[in-house]
């Protein structure tokens, strides 16, 4: 459960829309940049930054100053400055109400609100918790929006739990399962409901309703598994299910404590503590598992293990101190020394035992007698009152408008009479403005005819330029070839290989150039037969030479059958190398480039997938354009022209076949070309 507060928490931080990597057009540079000197040069020069922009006009904008108070807010709670972090929420949350913008920023007023709970929870002050996350729920429900529910409603259900209201906690958690089932499903909607199905079987458990706390634990195995299948390739999926499962073994080892087979439960123990024992996984819950460990080695009379287990753990509560797990491990060390008739040491155990015991008790008895849902329905007639005198405010306000209205409709009458004499003299004016105007139309039409003639002209020549280039240009790389071969100069053969170098990208480009002019969008009738599985098969073993520089690895997935297309060989193998040439491209070194190819019907798909660095969702419309300004350099400073993605469409076209591309910026891309089959 510890692990799943956690979780909550930090998804709470997640569900502010609004953050530091979006906005307004007009800061968007001003984000970018704070965000790069924050993770190249650390808190104090990016925050100097953002206070410059504020201090030259930053200030006008609502936006820039919530951005900026949020901003400071990230970075302070990321440096561990919790009591800064808290002060920038109360900033931006007293800016809001002063300003009145509690409709125009909803998303960041609940998300702030969600904040605060968060910082109330770690303090140990449920009531201002629960108080805040029930305010946020109040607001969101204004828009109608499930998906901004999730999580206050999963905070309060937490909360619930903890005061040992177990069913109406259920309900809590079944409501979160519901409203995240209608979101977007990504990873984060995965996480959630796999939570959902593990804190309902929490629940289960301590009302000792062990058959239905078994079956939602095996729900939520049955889900895990499902995580490879729906994100593949995915490192954070892969690394969340590693920590899903130890947790969730680790529970179940708990049932198997209450059905008396302790042979099994230690064997899941042991596991859950294997999948979580790091400070990249869910250490806490790795705890947890040892420390119900060793509570059973106890009561199996395995003193020796016992005594082991508990001296590992507390090589890991020396660095995550965890209140619980030590009130715990104290408990068992008295009993373990009473055992070995070990008095004195006892004796300290039972009164350090006893003094965090009295400190937790204090808590959970302050949470026990707190009725929350009291403090809900107090909120929800509070909110009810303010919205009923904020309705009269409105009123009052509608009705002076009204008055104001009716005495400028007056006035506006009496314009409008004057306008009407004068627009009669200006519809004379117009008509001859608009004769001039058409005579102007015509002038632009013969224009632009002139225009396209010199485009077209000016396409030949460019043709005819780049068709006579390749020879001087091959004719430099031979020789300088030669004369590399020939020399033991250092330094000669450096200025050698830049002057190769450079005439291979001067004909790279030039051969994309002929080729985009040597196509036509309309589809050609091919009859050559094309075993497409071993032209893609070879196309991957060329790419693997080149994926071999940066450290990545291609994966092939061909059907057994043979699959034939009509085509031209030599564009089909230009059209692959240039996909695979831009997926090696654009990924980081060690990356991994998967390659598919299918059929469905009389189509076959060939699908390229990466994890490089994506393409911007406001430059993907223009990277099927010649020449398209979306062009960027690789992850090795490859130089790219911005013509291969055109080729590769106009190829496709040609073969009667589609290519699309989709794309997260950061994440990678993917890319699709249908063909049609041959029977």
């Amino acid at each position: 459960m510890k692990r799943k507060l956690i979780a909550t928490i930090l998804l709470a931080f997640t569900y502010l829309f609004w953050s530091c990597t979006g906005g307004e057009k007009k800061y968007q540079h001003v984000i970018t940049r704070a965000n790069t000197l924050y993770d190249s040069a650390g808190y104090i020069t990016a925050r100097h930054y953002i206070d410059s922009v504020y201090n030259i006009g930053g200030a006008a904008s609502h936006y820039f100053m919530l951005y900026r108070y949020n901003c400071l807010r990230e970075w302070s709670f990321l440096i561990k400055h919790t009591d800064s972090s808290a002060m920038y929420a109360d900033s931006m949350l007293s800016y809001i109400l002063a300003n009145r913008l509690e409709t125009r920023y909803n998303d960041v007023y609940t998300g702030m609100m969600i904040v605060k709970g968060n910082f109330a929870y770690e303090r140990g002050d449920l009531v201002a918790a629960f108080d805040y996350y029930s305010r946020a729920r109040q607001i969101t429900e204004q828009v109608k929006d499930q998906c901004q529910f999730i999580p206050q409603i999963s905070c309060l259900g937490i909360i619930t739990y903890r005061q040992k209201r177990y069913k109406e906690a259920i309900t809590y958690f079944q409501e979160v399962y519901r409203a995240t089932d209608s979101c977007t499903d990504d990873p984060s909607s995965f996480y959630k409901k796999e939570e959902m199905w593990m804190n309902i079987g929490l629940a289960y458990a301590q009302m000792k309703e062990y058959d239905s706390a078994m079956k939602y634990y095996a729900a939520s195995l049955d889900y895990v598994a499902q995580g490879e299948k729906l994100y593949p390739g995915s490192m954070e999926v892969k690394h969340f299910m590693v920590i899903a499962y130890g947790v969730l073994k680790g529970n179940i080892a708990k049932l198997y404590i209450q059905k008396q087979q302790p042979d099994t439960a230690i064997q899941l123990l042991h596991e859950s503590i294997h999948a979580n024992d790091s400070f990249n996984f869910d250490i806490k819950d790795a705890m947890y598992s040892r420390m119900q460990l060793a509570e059973l080695y106890f009561d199996l009379d395995s003193l020796i293990q016992t005594k082991n287990v508990l001296n590992r753990m507390q090589v890991t509560l020396d660095t995550v101190p965890v209140s619980d797990i030590m009130l715990r491990k104290t408990h068992l060390w008295w009993k373990y020394y009473t055992r070995i008739n070990d008095l004195a040491a006892s004796t300290k155990s039972f009164e350090r035992y006893k003094f965090l015991k009295d400190s937790v008790d204090a808590a959970e008895e302050k949470m026990r007698l707190t009725d929350y849902s009291m403090l809900l329905r107090e909120r929800d007639t509070e909110h009810r009152l303010a919205m009923v005198k904020r309705d009269a405010e409105l009123n009052r306000l509608y009705l002076g408008i009204f008055a104001l209205l009716s005495a400028l409709a007056g006035v506006i009458i009496l314009l409008i009479y004057r306008n009407y004499s004068r627009e009669r003299k200006n519809i004379k004016t117009l008509t001859n403005l608009n004769s001039q105007i058409n005579e102007q139309k015509d002038a632009l039409e013969n224009a632009i005819s002139q225009l396209q003639e010199s485009i077209t002209a000016k396409d030949r020549i460019l043709h005819i330029v780049a068709h006579d280039l390749r020879s001087p240009i091959s004719g430099i790389m031979t020789l300088n070839k030669r004369m590399l071969d020939r020399t033991e100069d250092e330094r000669q053969q450096e200025s050698l290989r830049m002057c190769i170098n450079a005439a291979g990208s001067a004909m790279s480009m030039i051969n994309e150039i002929l080729d985009d002019y040597s196509n036509t969008s309309s589809a050609k009738k091919y009859t050559n037969r094309i075993n497409i599985s071993e032209l893609v098969s070879n196309a991957v073993a060329l790419a693997r030479l080149r994926a071999a520089d940066k450290d990545q690895t291609i994966t092939l997935d061909v059907p057994s059958d043979t699959i034939t297309v009509a085509g031209d060989e030599e564009k089909l193998n230009r059209l692959m190398a240039n996909i695979l040439g831009n997926a090696i491209k654009f990924s980081p070194a060690g990356a991994a480039v998967n390659c598919t190819i299918s059929r469905t019907a009389d189509k076959v798909h060939i699908v390229v997938i990466d994890n490089g660095i994506g393409i911007p969702e406001h430059l993907q419309p223009r990277i099927f354009d010649q020449l398209t300004p979306a062009r960027r350099s690789g992850t090795n400073g490859e130089v790219s022209f911005g013509l291969g993605l055109a080729i590769c469409r106009r190829i496709a076209e040609l073969h009667n076949g589609t290519i699309n591309i989709e794309s997260i910026e950061g994440r990678g891309s993917s890319v699709t070309i249908t063909l049609p089959a041959l029977p």
